[in-house]
């Protein structure tokens, strides 16, 4: 909840960032390695599903606290993230 709301509006600080730069920031910040192109491809998709749910145009959603905070909580609870050695 809370930590997935701080580290959206982190990176949706980053205004100069584009769509893929930020979804590559939060890999990296995640996972310590850039996303696989199955997982950008995943991740968008992610945001324009959740957008759509909100009732956004893709576009809106990309740039979404409520849907970039969604994102982050679903990457605090990959497997990855939570056993990482």
């Amino acid at each position: 909840g809370q930590q997935a709301e701080v580290w959206a509006r982190r990176l949706l600080s980053e205004s100069s960032l584009t769509l893929d730069q930020r979804i590559e920031r939060t890999y990296e910040q995640a996972f310590s390695r850039p996303p696989t192109a199955a997982e950008k491809k995943s991740a968008q998709e992610f945001l324009v599903a959740q957008g759509a749910e909100l009732g956004l145009s893709p576009s809106s959603a990309s740039g979404d606290l409520r849907c970039w905070t969604d994102l982050c909580h679903v990457i605090f609870n990959v497997k990855e993230f939570v056993y990482c050695p």
